[in-house]
């Protein structure tokens, strides 16, 4: 299992039905130095996260199988890279910032 941890669009349970074919059971937690922000892709506005060190993001961290975290990546596109951090709880997550 991979940890992701959400702060968008992935929160939504039925982005979650038509990506994985099930609704996700997370639990909250915090990304510490990042801020979210709005960016368009496509005519489409999105959240994104960037590096800003004393702010903090609210999201939820989900486990994935590794079919279904291979599956995020086709759904968030080269907008966002994926790195891995630590977040407030001390988990160790994959979370996708902007590109």
């Amino acid at each position: 299992m991979e940890k992701l941890f959400t702060y968008g669009t992935l929160q939504d349970s039925e982005i979650q039905q038509k990506l994985f074919g099930r609704i996700l059971k997370g639990k909250t937690d915090i990304l510490v130095g990042y801020v979210l922000s709005n960016i368009v892709i496509d005519g489409n506005e999105y959240s994104a996260v960037t590096l800003k060190l004393g702010e903090q993001v609210q999201g939820v961290v989900y486990d994935l199988s590794l079919d279904e975290f291979k599956l995020t990546e086709k759904y968030e596109g080269n907008s966002y890279k994926i790195i891995k951090t630590r977040l407030l709880s001390g988990v160790k997550s994959w979370v996708y910032v902007l590109a």
